[in-house]
């Protein structure tokens, strides 16, 4: 930022103070952000390379000014929306002087009308800094709005704390979501629509060939120490709509004996990542083509025995296949912070599975 927009920027914030100074009623007082979180908005701005922002709750436009100086890095365009046609007046006023009108739409319109006709996940960043008890009504369609990866900021979370309880209560329970306090100017949430997008495709008869495939590697790199190796995972089930990732279950005669074994699978390529001897001795392969898991157990795990129960009553019972593809593309329509977390999703749905195959 140029000195004579920091300048500018100064004079503004320090305007709107003396005004705020003497005004009982809050809704008369402009309300401008905290330099400090001013800051952090234009630097996060610059870090998520943000093009598509909108702002809630324009005031004087302190920190629309903020905003739309980081937005030259990024070379993308904001919004932002008050409902005071004074309030806009006095931003467009200040964003002329700024040398910044050409980057900012101001709009006088309710926030929620604003919202409602913004298209699915077409914004990168969203501040918030409005009135406080719509916040749990813009919570669905904020969600909405923002692309994986997005980021919400909310201000005012530490200073006007009873205000936005419920609203924050929302946001944590939201599993689309995670989120973070920032404990600058008067407290800052940031909000990050989770990026772990689940892909479901339909099923590819080329499935099985692609076991078969990793399967005679395998055999090629551990002989006569496969004791037993299966497609396992809903690749393995003809029909099935399924991320694409073969899933293979390989018993050797120890698992925890890794210098037996893992030595001649990373030579075929096999990246080993996981070791959990806590869980049935499991150790986990990454395929060097990056759609193969590879799971080793020992000879006789009851885990594996289980794997094949569930994959075989799919094979075998339409009604419960469906069942299983229904719930799945229910679970990955939604976001997730981690894949696995999509995977812990379906336990109820598996176990209801296994219970009716005899398991």
């Amino acid at each position: 930022m140029d000195e004579r927009l920091t300048t500018f920027l100064e004079r503004l914030y320090r305007e709107g103070r003396e005004h705020d100074a003497d005004k009982g009623d809050r809704l008369e007082r402009l309300r401008n952000v905290e330099p400090d979180t001013a800051r952090l908005l234009a630097l996060l701005i610059r870090a998520t390379g943000a093009r598509d922002v909108l702002e809630i709750g324009t005031s004087n436009g302190y920190s629309t000014v903020w905003l739309a100086d980081a937005m030259w890095a990024t070379g993308g365009r904001m919004v932002s929306v008050d409902i005071d046609p004074g309030r806009t007046a006095m931003a467009a006023e200040n964003l002329q002087r700024a040398g910044l009108a050409g980057r900012v739409e101001l709009r006088t319109e309710d926030a929620g009308e604003t919202l409602r006709t913004t298209g699915d996940a077409s914004l990168d960043f969203v501040f918030l800094d409005a009135e406080r008890p719509a916040y749990v009504r813009y919570w669905p369609e904020l969600v909405r709005v923002l692309r994986r990866g997005g980021l919400l900021v909310v201000d005012n979370v530490l200073s006007h704390a009873d205000q936005v309880a419920e609203f924050r209560a929302l946001v944590h329970a939201d599993e689309r979501v995670s989120e973070a306090l920032a404990p600058t100017g008067a407290g800052a949430l940031l909000v990050v629509k989770n990026t772990a997008a689940i892909e479901l495709r339909d099923y590819d008869p080329a499935w099985p060939d692609r076991y078969a495939h990793e399967a005679a590697r395998i055999r090629e790199a551990l002989g006569e120490r496969v004791v037993r190796i299966e497609h396992v995972g809903s690749t393995s089930v003809p029909g099935l709509a399924a991320k694409p990732v073969i899933d293979i279950a390989l018993e050797v005669p120890d698992s925890s004996d890794e210098t037996a074994y893992a030595p001649d699978l990373e030579a075929a390529g096999y990246a080993f990542r996981i070791r959990e001897p806590e869980w049935f001795e499991h150790r986990f392969f990454k395929g060097a083509a990056s759609d193969v898991n590879l799971h080793v157990f020992s000879a006789g795990c009851s885990e594996t025995a289980r794997m094949l129960r569930f994959r075989d009553r799919l094979r075998s019972n339409d009604a419960d296949r469906e069942l299983y593809e229904r719930t799945k593309r229910e679970l990955a329509a939604r976001g997730w912070r981690q894949v696995q977390d999509y995977a812990d999703a379906k336990d109820a749905v598996v176990a209801e599975i296994l219970t009716r195959a005899g398991a």
